[in-house]
C-alpha cells in the first residue's frame, strides 16, 4: 500500500487529499489489516487506485469523498450459510 497526499491543517476549513494505491495485496494481508471477515477460504488479489478528499469544516462537520478503481481477482471464499 502506498499513501501520498496533501494536508492544509491551518486553512479556514481543514482539508486532506490522500492518494492510495495498493498492488497485488492478497486477501490474508487485507484480513490482517481490517480484521477477520468470517471466510473459510482466504484467497484473492486486491488492487486499488483511490483518491480520498476529506474536509473538516470550522463548524466541526466532516465531509469525505472517495473516487477511484478497485479490482478483486481470483476470489475463492466461503462463508457458511451465505456463500457456500
Amino acid at each position: 500500500m502506498n499513501l501520498t497526499g496533501e494536508a492544509r491543517p491551518f486553512a479556514h476549513n481543514i482539508t486532506f487529499a490522500i492518494y492510495e494505491q495498493t498492488r497485488d495485496a492478497t486477501l490474508p494481508k487485507i484480513i490482517r489489516f481490517v480484521g477477520p471477515l468470517g471466510f473459510k477460504r482466504k484467497e484473492g488479489i486486491y488492487n486499488s487506485n483511490i483518491k480520498h478528499n476529506i474536509t473538516i469544516f470550522d463548524s466541526g462537520r466532516v465531509q469525505g469523498l472517495s473516487e477511484g478503481t478497485l479490482e478483486l481477482r481470483g476470489l475463492n471464499y466461503e462463508r457458511e450459510g451465505d456463500f457456500s
